[in-house]
């Protein structure tokens, strides 16, 4: 083994300066770094060009990553990254699978990368690389957004709605002495406001809608719009009825506040219904025709409020 690296030291100059040409001439942002300390040697032209000159400034990858990355677990990734890299018992080259990083860019501005780290122990040398992602994730988000928005509130559509309860689902099976309530919510008045003022004034009432929904439904929630002025509330980890009631309480309280239209105070109101899982049933579907059944009958009384499909939990009332 010694002979080995007695005869291939003669050639790590030339071996270098080649090595420099090409990973200059890369698109991707990348730096070079000695294996034997990991001590950053140099940086190609897109790594200049995108993350300013390194100047000495950093001695090391780990300790670019510190300041250049905006999040503490992704600096925890990349030195896991890194320590993976140093501490392989391969005899040649070995690479790293990619992690996402969100960095700071020369300008302050920040990009997602796609972050490699590749070790050459023949050479001596660790390079790390950066591609840029940031368009790809945009459109990632913007597709993701059209599968899962609402367009007109921003809330979560069916499909999301879906699949949270999928999630809750298997949440549910390390806790099953929790429950998870669906809220139907219809508004009330909402069809004379559409024939009265138009479907302007229709869409900034759902858009109101929406944004009151959001300040009283806790964080653990999802609200979902299903179409027209017909929304879903799903509330996992109930210990008791009186949780749901005080979100259908605080959501009726929302909804009758008067709505503004182009200076005219406009009436709406809510009525809801409520199922409960497992009390009541074992899937989405039946649980909402079941929340529906309770929406419709409270809707007749033409009162508002909320009303329980058959009373899930013991003790649960409709509001006076």
């Amino acid at each position: 083994m010694m002979h080995v690296m007695e005869t291939t030291d003669l050639q790590v100059e030339p071996n270098r300066r080649e090595l420099r040409t090409v990973l200059d001439a890369a698109p991707i942002a990348l730096f070079w770094a000695s294996l034997k300390d990991f001590n950053v040697r140099s940086a190609n032209h897109a790594f200049t060009d995108k993350f300013g000159t390194l100047d000495g400034c950093f001695t090391s990858v780990e300790q670019w990553l510190d300041a250049a990355c905006c999040h503490p677990e992704q600096r925890h990734r990349a030195r896991i990254l890194w320590q993976n890299l140093r501490n392989g018992n391969s005899l040649g080259n070995a690479a790293s699978s990619g992690i996402e990083l969100d960095l700071r860019c020369a300008d302050g501005t920040i990009v997602t990368t796609l972050h490699r780290g590749t070790v050459d122990r023949y050479e001596g040398i660790a390079i790390a690389t950066f591609e840029d992602i940031s368009q790809c994730k945009a459109v990632e988000h913007a597709l993701r957004r059209i599968a899962l928005e609402d367009p007109l509130t921003e809330l979560a559509n069916r499909r999301a709605l879906s699949d949270r309860w999928h999630f809750e689902l298997r949440w549910h099976e390390s806790h099953p002495s929790l429950s998870i309530a669906v809220l139907l919510i219809d508004l009330d008045r909402f069809k004379s406001i559409n024939d009265k003022f138009g479907h302007d004034a229709g869409d900034e009432v759902l858009k109101t809608v929406a944004t009151r929904l959001r300040a009283v439904v806790p964080p653990t929630g999802i609200i979902s719009r299903l179409g027209g002025d017909e929304f879903a509330v799903l509330l996992p980890g109930l210990t008791s009825g009186a949780e749901a009631e005080l979100v259908s309480r605080r959501i009726c309280s929302a909804l009758s506040q008067p709505f503004t239209w182009e200076a005219k105070q406009l009436s709406v109101g809510a009525s809801l219904g409520i199922s409960c899982y497992p009390q009541d049933a074992g899937d989405l579907q039946t649980l909402m025709r079941y929340a529906d059944q309770a929406l419709y009958r409270r809707k007749k009384t033409g009162e508002g409020g909320w009303a329980w499909f058959r009373g899930a939990f013991s003790g649960s009332r409709n509001p006076a």
